[in-house]
């Protein structure tokens, strides 16, 4: 199985891996899953960490990436036509625009997207499968 996880999926399973649910371990634990980091969550990380709105312990953001890696994890890069696709994603109650991209993201590239953002599931209608 394929699956994107949320920026705060990527924090939880560095720092703070008991906050995950089973089934997130689980699919985290499985070699035959590919698990993407998109390069939205890094973008969000790395402007919460330069506002001072998020605390890396002994890290910066750039070393996310080489965590990332460590772990098996997969990178997704933010394409063109995914960026300018954005707007076929209906409005509904989640004005942030990273979550947004990143179940843009999920949606486009058949993904499962991993979160605890109750609000992801209002978009079930276009596609996007959550997991938690």
């Amino acid at each position: 199985m394929k699956y994107l996880m949320d920026s705060h999926i990527l924090l939880w399973t560095l720092f703070k891996p008991s906050l995950l649910s089973q089934q997130v371990q689980i699919i985290l634990n499985n070699t035959t899953n590919t698990v993407y980091v998109s390069s939205v969550s890094y973008f969000e990380l790395s402007l919460k960490y330069s506002l001072g709105k998020l605390e890396l312990k002994n890290y910066k953001p750039v070393d996310l990436l080489f965590e990332a890696n460590k772990m098996g994890f997969q990178h997704l890069n933010l394409n063109s036509e995914d960026a300018a696709g954005i707007y076929l994603l209906e409005f509904k109650e989640h004005k942030d625009p990273f979550d947004r991209m990143l179940f843009w993201q999920a949606i486009k590239n058949n993904l499962k997207f991993i979160t605890r953002d109750s609000k992801a599931a209002a978009y079930a209608q276009q596609g996007l499968e959550v997991i938690w």
